[in-house]
């Protein structure tokens, strides 16, 4: 039996680890670009849109773009641009455009997607629901808990007494809950 999503797998990891150490170094490092499906030309750019490469995606969706220095870089395809930031640290953060990330790898897409932040007291009690909220990435700090990458729909905010609807769409794509008292 062929286990064909061994290689991508082990692809993946490899290019997790090779960010990691890179990452570590504090050197230039290469950021590992996600696509769901093929983009024709696409561009990496400083901010000031000086030209760094041209991407080529391999059959499973994925460039490395750079080794890249610390500071904000922009990817423009056919589906508009992407602003991120590459920290000193390593991190892939500060998405803006057709995209997002998990603070490794940058995912390149359409927005189908967008974001929720819930401003609250005390400790979070809350949890989301709705058809397609386990796809959401949660991040949760001190007062604030934001879902991105949350697919657009309708979901309930609930705490076991209350329930509070929400629709998210393209229209209303991020939208902010404040629970505080």
């Amino acid at each position: 039996m062929k286990r064909r999503w061994l290689l991508p797998a082990a692809l993946l990891l490899l290019s997790a680890l090779l960010l990691t150490a890179a990452g570590a170094a504090g050197r230039n490092r290469p950021v590992l670009v996600a696509v769901r499906c093929r983009l024709p030309r696409v561009s990496l750019l400083e901010e000031n849109g000086q030209p760094v490469q041209s991407l080529e995606f391999d059959r499973f969706g994925q460039a490395a773009a750079g080794p890249l220095a610390p500071g904000r870089y922009l990817i423009r395809s056919a589906w508009g641009e992407t602003a991120f930031s590459l920290r000193s640290n390593g991190a892939v953060c500060q998405v803006e455009g057709e995209g997002w990330t998990d603070g490794e790898v940058l995912h390149i897409s359409r927005q189908t997607s967008g974001t929720l932040t819930v401003l609250y007291d005390g400790d979070w009690i809350w949890s989301l629901d709705g058809e397609r909220a386990g796809e959401a990435v949660p991040s949760l700090k001190e007062g604030s808990c934001r879902f991105s990458h949350l697919p657009f729909g309708w979901y309930t905010l609930s705490d076991g007494r209350v329930e509070l609807p929400l629709l998210l769409s393209e229209e209303d794509s991020n939208q902010t809950l404040d629970l505080r008292e």
